[in-house]
């Protein structure tokens, strides 16, 4: 599946992700996207969609299995930084 967007965000990712991942039946999702401007630091926007995305992930038995940042020639992985071990506070 591919979403393309222009000039920033392309839409709640989520409702976007998880209609196409459910009717592939997946039980993994890999979501990736570029910087343009070539950083590879994650924006608060990329790791509040990340989280939404795990979460939502996880009430659907859908694992997110990476969020991928491309930049000029080099990537950043959320799972490879340890960025998707999202834990619930408790109540």
């Amino acid at each position: 599946m591919l979403i393309v967007g222009r000039n920033g965000r392309n839409g709640d990712r989520c409702q976007i992700t998880f209609p196409g991942a459910l009717d592939m039946k997946a039980t993994y999702i890999v979501i990736a996207h570029n910087h343009p401007g070539g950083s590879l630091v994650p924006s608060t926007y990329d790791e509040l969609i990340t989280r939404k995305i795990y979460e939502g992930g996880q009430l659907l038995d859908i694992k997110l299995y990476d969020h991928i940042i491309v930049g000029e020639n080099a990537y950043y992985s959320f799972a490879d930084e340890g960025k998707l071990n999202f834990s619930r506070k408790k109540q």
